[in-house]
């Protein structure tokens, strides 16, 4: 894509060769070039309004004004270009099959003269600057500056244009372009009010950190591309691959710098690379081995999207050349897309810049949903609270709601888990339990066994700490942490300091924005508003009574409680109807124990023959019952309306009184796991009858 860039060494040369003439030789040079063509006539028109004040007046910034006016067709440049090289002896060569080879600052016909007729001609003052501006900008000053700027007819837009045409490397165009909206190439425009020589140099500078490595005429082609809508980047991809080609341990970065392409050098082996993916508009970031970056680059085009071939490339303009060291490790992919290697990216200074302009460019963060930052599905046990969780983590993230289809969500749900070798996903799972800490959840020491048997010590970050960092460096998009069983955790002891920033105000963004200082690393850290954190708490569970008080302010609890009449739960399996017995079964325990204590649907979910129903109730609901009622038979055969699942046998004759009142003992059994009784459906009946 070098070809693309070619107008530069063109325009530099002819700047060069008449910097260092007379002015004479300009004029002598600029009258020989065929200015209009006739086409009826098919001859050549030489008069431009260039000469009409007399040769005394013509100056270099008009003449090459003049020059980039003729390239708004292809046409006009090969017959104009073609005499100026001949007129000129310019050695520089330009192709001429496309439009987009002559990317520059075109002006319209009427503003082509650094002057506004009579009385206004200042050339002395015009081929000083020029020479300047070509051969030594240190020597420029800002009243020299403001002179040229002050000539009437010139302006900012028109002056910063045409020297950037004479020294493309050195200057940049402050035109509608570089300003137009959704380009965003500056911070702010403030300085355009009463742009100073020094001002104008800082910007330039600022695009030099902004895009480190990169030349001024390729943010203009980039500008002009954005600008036109010939590409996008309001939701651009990430994309990584070496310049390690062949996989033979050569770099061939310098051959994608300097022709500005990226390429691979197959298909892919074990996983086929999916080459036809990249578009106009995505973000390649290249590397070499695991810890050294070579640059990025937005896709201008990409060969490979019919179909792998070894000469295919993706062309790309270059936003940054910067190759640094990373203490972080690189996944060794050939090509697939960043994930990982772009928090990576991010955390580098060198890169830092570019991807703050990346983010202005991006689309802004999705609108707040209708779901709340923290919140907690509670209920009994099999209502599916877990479920529902990784359904509502589906929709927080995709911005949908009410998915019908339960294949649709479990593939979605599977796409989207967040992988933390890789960094890749959105959602992410973690259970707590008693010995779950602050140093499994937020950040710890932990101790390494190396390859010696010696043991290092590493500080290594929790799951939480790990999906904030993420979803803080893709503020366009949405992410979910579900804590399962989030009541059996020890929460000051696993949320720490971070307790108070996971309050929705608290959040990074939001409007009492808070960040506090981690334990281990000292980092400053804080809580993005684009994670959203998810609980489930069985109610069942001894340990909700031991819930923090902290926990109970800051999330929103919705209540999850079990539905006899679910769509699925079977209304004759085999004769019973598995909605009523839920019902008797929870009344019945409701009013021995309490509501949150219930039997959820979910155990009768796909329970479509009395085989399905009884292996459900000998290892799973009957166990459950022995656990509510701490083994009070009594009341377990009174929940299943004394059917035969438990049996009640009195033994007499026994001297109880020391132990009880009564000279009786009734003993309760459940029958074998083996019985036909458990198949049998007028048991079930007899609990609901």
């Amino acid at each position: 894509m070098k070809e693309i860039y070619a107008w530069v060494d063109w325009f530099e040369e002819l700047a060069a060769k008449i910097a260092e003439n007379e002015p004479s030789y300009l004029v002598e040079n600029a009258k020989q070039i065929p200015w209009n063509w006739d086409d009826n006539a098919k001859s050549a028109i030489y008069e431009h309004p260039l000469f009409e004040h007399g040769d005394e007046n013509v100056d270099p910034f008009s003449f090459f004004y003049s020059v980039a006016a003729k390239a708004k067709a292809l046409v006009t440049v090969k017959r104009i270009y073609s005499e100026i090289t001949n007129v000129f002896e310019l050695r520089s060569e330009l192709h001429y099959d496309s439009h987009d080879y002559f990317i520059f600052p075109t002006p319209i016909p009427m503003t082509l003269l650094f002057h506004g007729g009579e009385g206004t001609y200042q050339p002395d003052l015009l081929w000083n600057f020029f020479r300047a501006v070509v051969t030594d900008k240190s020597s420029i000053n800002d009243i020299q500056f403001q002179e040229v700027l002050n000539i009437k007819n010139v302006g900012r837009a028109k002056l910063t244009q045409a020297m950037f045409l004479v020294s493309p490397r050195q200057f940049f165009p402050l035109d509608a372009v570089a300003f137009a909206e959704g380009v965003s190439l500056f911070k702010d425009s403030k300085f355009l009010r009463k742009m100073s020589w020094i001002s104008y140099l800082e910007h330039m500078e600022e695009l030099r950190k902004t895009f480190p490595g990169c030349e001024l005429f390729e943010l203009n082609f980039l500008v002009y591309l954005i600008s036109t809508n010939k590409i996008s980047m309001k939701s651009s991809k990430f994309f990584q691959v070496s310049t390690n080609v062949y996989g033979d341990g050569r770099d061939h970065w310098d051959d994608c710098r300097d022709n500005h392409w990226i390429y691979v050098g197959g298909p892919g082996t074990k996983v086929p690379y999916n080459l036809t993916e990249p578009n106009h508009g995505d973000v390649f970031l290249v590397r070499i081995g695991q810890r050294e970056t070579k640059g990025m680059g937005v896709v201008f085009r990409n060969d490979y999207e019919e179909e792998f071939d070894p000469a295919h490339r993706v062309h790309v303009i270059w936003i940054n050349k910067r190759q640094s060291r990373t203490e972080d490790q690189m996944p060794q992919l050939g090509f697939s897309r960043a994930h990982k290697v772009e928090t990576i990216y991010r955390n580098l200074p060198d890169y830092e810049p570019t991807f703050k302009f990346l983010d202005r460019l991006r689309l802004p963060p999705p609108p707040p949903s209708s779901y709340p930052a923290n919140q907690i599905l509670f209920g009994p046990p099999g209502t599916g609270k877990t479920w529902n969780a990784e359904k509502l983590a589906v929709e927080i993230v995709d911005a949908v709601s009410g998915i019908d289809s339960h294949d649709v969500f479990r593939e979605r749900y599977e796409e989207l888990a967040f992988d933390s070798s890789e960094e890749t996903g959105q959602i992410a799972f973690v259970t707590f339990h008693q010995n779950f800490a602050y140093e499994d959840f937020v950040e710890g020491i932990r101790p390494v066994l190396n390859d010696s048997s010696s043991v290092r010590y590493e500080m290594r970050e929790g799951i939480f700490k790990q999906i904030s960092r993420v979803a803080k460096s893709h503020p366009d998009e949405r992410f979910v942490l579900i804590i399962d069983e989030i009541n059996r955790g020890n929460i000051a002891k696993v949320f720490g300091e971070l307790i108070t920033l996971i309050e929705e105000a608290r959040r990074v963004g939001n409007d009492h924005e808070t960040q506090a200082f981690l334990s281990y690393s000292r980092e400053k850290f804080g809580v993005p508003n684009n994670l959203y954190i998810i609980g489930t708490m069985n109610t069942a569970d001894r340990s909700i009574q031991l819930l923090d008080t902290a926990l109970r302010r800051r999330f929103q609890f919705v209540e999850l409680m079990p539905d006899c009449d679910h769509s699925e739960i079977s209304r004759d399996c085999d004769g019973v109807d598995c909605s009523k017995l839920l019902k008797s079964v929870n009344e019945r325990i409701a009013a021995l124990i309490d509501r949150e204590h219930q039997i959820g649907h979910t155990y009768f979910l796909g329970v479509e023959t009395i085989e399905a129903l009884a292996e459900s109730f000998k290892y799973r609901i009957f166990p459950l019952l022995q656990e509510y009622f701490f083994d009070d038979w009594s009341k377990i055969r009174v929940v299943l309306g004394s059917n035969s699942f438990v049996t009640q046998k009195k033994i007499s004759g026994l001297d109880l009184s020391s132990y009880n009142d009564d000279d009786s003992q009734e003993v309760y059994k459940r029958i074998p796991i083996d019985s036909d009784l458990w198949a049998n459906p007028e048991e079930y009946k007899k609990i609901y009858n």
